[in-house]
């Protein structure tokens, strides 16, 4: 199995978390249990808004492991929708 593409690291809550991509379509390792916390996003990663939400999502489980899939799934989309009508590609 090859191993994924790292895009580059970044640093949420003062934890490095390296950004991959791989055959996933949204992942981000506990921080506490894994001492080289990764987020993973899908090999087709696109500069959409779906894409946008999913990274949103996964920065927020790195930033907070402690909150529910639902409030982290519902917040993801509600700044994933601000941010694209502000910076979407025109």
């Amino acid at each position: 199995m090859s191993k994924p593409a790292l895009l580059f690291q970044a640093t949420i809550d003062g934890i490095k978390f390296e950004i991959d991509l791989e055959a996933a379509d949204g992942y981000c390792d506990d921080p506490v249990q894994n001492g080289r916390p990764q987020i993973k996003l899908s090999a087709g990663f696109k500069r959409d808004r779906k894409s946008l939400e999913i990274l949103i999502h996964e920065m927020l489980h790195a930033s907070n492991w402690g909150k529910t899939e639902k409030t982290v799934d519902r917040t993801a989309k509600d700044v994933a929708r601000v941010l694209w009508r502000l910076y979407k590609p025109r």
